[in-house]
């Protein structure tokens, strides 16, 4: 099995303003085909390093290689690689979505209206490409500003907080697209976001940054990793003193909480038959086991002590 590409490399990235020291070594790698969740508290240094990789802001120390290119030695050449929104899309309200799509192609150079009309399909917007943006939906204007940033076949797409203002449906509805984007045509995702219910649903990889430091880069697997075999199991049951009272008598020490008719046990998945055949021989009915899976969310608050995050 071949080993995926780098195509956007950071490099003990540094940026100070003033006295102040904002972005500390920071350094990952994206591969193609894999959406790449980059996360942290406000203030963490999340957009002032997606600055520094488009080219938006200069780099103190360390380097940005995208598509191989260096982003300081091959300045143009490896911005020619990326496409991105950085907070809104930027585009003419009172022109159509496809004449949009035409300017920017002039902007880019060798785009034909083969391709225009390939991101229009790919981003699903056939029927109202015709139509003025000022009519659009905040939805669709993502969709409009995500057919422009892959125009020109960028390598990697970079996005700060796609989904803000994004309605449910919406939100799904991009989720697709940059899953089939990456998966499908291999473009790198790197995507930036508060809400971390999301990218876990997103993500292949996820780097977490707090305080302009890099504290962990992982797959959503691993970062969910407990870390050792024991899980919590909520166990639905008819009458939970009775059940408790076996539970205090076998296994105290992994008893976790209870409700009316619930309680959550600790244990292994080989114990969980041996629990159930110990509360059915006390005449206790169980309606229900259920695995509880560890979030992102529970990990990120780990590994960052806290944080002002949307979950």
């Amino acid at each position: 099995m071949n080993e995926k590409k780098v195509v956007l490399k950071a490099e003990k990235l540094n940026k100070h303003f003033g006295k102040k020291h904002i972005i500390k070594d920071v350094s990952f790698d994206v591969f193609e085909g894999e959406i790449f969740g980059f996360l942290g508290p406000n203030g963490s240094g999340k957009t002032t390093t997606i600055k520094m990789i488009m080219g938006l802001l200069d780099i103190d120390t360390g380097f940005v290689q995208i598509g191989g290119f260096d982003r300081e030695k091959n300045f143009e050449d490896s911005l020619a690689q990326i496409g991105g929104i950085i907070e809104n899309p930027d585009t003419y309200s009172y022109l159509s979505g496809y004449k949009n799509l035409e300017i920017y192609s002039r902007l880019r150079g060798k785009v034909d209206k083969t391709r225009i009309a390939e991101v229009i399909k790919l981003v699903g917007l056939e029927k109202r490409i015709m139509d003025k943006v000022k009519t659009y939906s905040l939805g669709m204007k993502q969709r409009l500003g995500l057919a422009q940033a892959i125009l020109h076949h960028p390598k990697v797409l970079v996005l700060d907080e796609p989904t803000n203002g994004l309605d449910p449906a919406g939100i799904k509805e991009l989720r697709d697209i940059l899953k089939y984007l990456s998966h499908e045509e291999g473009i790198a995702v790197f995507v930036s976001s508060h809400i971390l219910s999301e990218m876990e649903l997103l993500c292949d990889r996820v780097c977490i940054i707090d305080a302009g430091k890099v504290l962990k880069t992982e797959s959503i697997g691993q970062i969910t990793d407990s870390g050792n075999n024991e899980s919590d199991y909520e166990f639905i049951i008819g009458d939970e003193s009775v059940a408790l009272q076996k539970i205090q008598e076998i296994m105290p020490e992994r008893y976790r909480s209870n409700t009316q008719n619930k309680f959550i046990l600790a244990a292994n998945e080989e114990e969980v038959p041996e629990v159930i055949k110990m509360l059915c021989s006390a005449d206790l009915k169980i309606f229900g086991v259920i695995p509880s899976v560890r979030t992102l969310e529970q990990s990120f608050m780990e590994i960052t002590g806290g944080g002002n995050v949307i979950v």
